[in-house]
């Protein structure tokens, strides 16, 4: 099963290490994670004994992280939990976690025009208002960085992926979601 935790905190960055060990310990059973974090060549954390991916904005963090056992009857007072069932033996997953307040919508227009594929711009356009290009852009964005993490080809490759066409081998779970009362674009890349 893959999980997905979120959590608010006014200064993620600081305590994404802290919320990263109790993830571990509570879904995986790894104690001291912080001491057995290592970094691919790309700067993937990773930790042997388990898969996971982490990302933070604003006020926000998520992880996500495959684990063998239903840890839903679990006490997570700490996070929210979401559930994604598998059926694939998972060897990867990426997550990215965005914002979609204070978006300054010229420069996601800008954004878009230059990097986005031309099937994602075509999505854009048909938006019905500011916010629903915000959304629809921040979605794409978080779909291109899960899709980076996944992969280990760092976000200057991811934005020569298309997000609107993927492989069959590749599945991307993504959603709109409320941390703290604030809505977050939310997008998990694994393989099936």
């Amino acid at each position: 099963m893959l999980y997905i935790f979120t959590k608010y905190d006014e200064n993620p960055k600081t305590i994404s290490h802290i919320f990263l060990e109790q993830v571990l310990y509570k879904a995986c059973l790894i104690a001291d994670a912080q001491k057995k974090l290592k970094r691919e060549s790309s700067g993937k954390p990773y930790v042997d004994s388990a898969v996971f991916s982490i990302s933070h904005s604003k006020n926000a963090i998520a992880i996500a992280v495959l684990s063998d056992k239903d840890i839903m009857d679990v006490d997570f007072d700490f996070a929210d939990v979401l559930m994604i069932d598998t059926d694939a033996d998972v060897k990867s997953i990426g997550v990215d976690i965005e914002s979609i307040a204070d978006k300054k919508i010229e420069r996601l227009k800008n954004i878009a025009k230059a990097k986005f594929f031309e099937s994602e711009q075509k999505l854009l356009l048909n938006t019905n208002s500011d916010y629903e290009y915000v959304k629809g852009f921040c979605t794409i964005w978080t779909k291109k960085e899960s899709f980076s993490k996944f992969t280990s080809i760092g976000m200057k490759d991811a934005l020569k992926f298309d997000s609107q066409k993927l492989r069959s081998d590749i599945k991307l779970y993504t959603d709109v979601i409320s941390v703290g009362g604030e809505e977050y674009a939310l997008s998990l890349c694994y393989n099936s």
